[in-house]
């Protein structure tokens, strides 16, 4: 494939200078970082030949393009323990380098994901309503929100991703997010975001 086309060609010292002018990169620190950034952009960029090959099968994915950049198996089909720890999410600068280029990409999932919590806390930040019907409806509110949340993990994950990067995630939010409930209403009352039906809606 001719990398050249993508945003941050992989087996380029130049992707690594642009990278790093972003603090996730500059602050990440391996002794495989450049192999490790081009690993990131092989699984992750939409346009990479194996993300077209293996959209639904991220473990595939990751493992071909692992592969691909010169990490080598054992004779038990492992990969070093070092680089295993951040191929599976466990390296949490790491992981902070993902969720940075994800964004860079225009994937959707995630700033969906971000608007969900942001809904959800102001559901829970709010007070119970005293009528039986109105706490019922905020608990249905709860209910759907939480599982939208839940559904948008699975879909940013594949479902196989290790606790550590779901908990990167999570901080990564607390980083970039404002919450701001009024906003929050005039995106719902403008309709600029596809949100699940709550109660209390007409």
């Amino acid at each position: 494939m001719n990398y050249d086309k993508l945003p941050y060609p992989p087996f380029n010292k130049k992707t690594i200078e642009r990278l790093n002018e972003f603090s996730e990169f500059k602050n990440f620190r391996h002794k495989e970082k450049e192999n490790l950034i081009y690993y990131l952009i092989l699984v992750y960029d939409r346009n990479s030949d194996l993300f077209l090959i293996h959209s639904d099968n991220l473990y595939l994915r990751k493992k071909e393009a692992a592969i691909k950049v010169g990490f080598k198996l054992d004779k038990e089909k492992h990969f070093e323990a070092d680089i295993e720890a951040v191929l599976v999410g466990e390296n949490e600068h790491f992981n902070l380098c993902v969720f940075r280029y994800v964004r860079m990409s225009g994937v959707p999932d995630l700033p969906v994901l971000i608007k969900y919590i942001e809904m959800l806390d102001h559901e829970m930040a709010a007070p119970l309503p005293d009528k039986p019907k109105e706490r019922a409806d905020v608990r249905n509110n709860i209910d759907v929100l939480l599982k939208k949340v839940e559904e948008l993990e699975i879909k940013i994950f594949t479902g196989r991703e290790s606790e550590a990067a779901r908990e990167s995630l999570y901080r990564l939010i607390e980083r970039i997010r404002v919450p701001r409930p009024e906003n929050i209403a005039d995106d719902i009352e403008n309709k600029t975001l596809d949100l699940p039906k709550v109660h209390g809606e007409n």
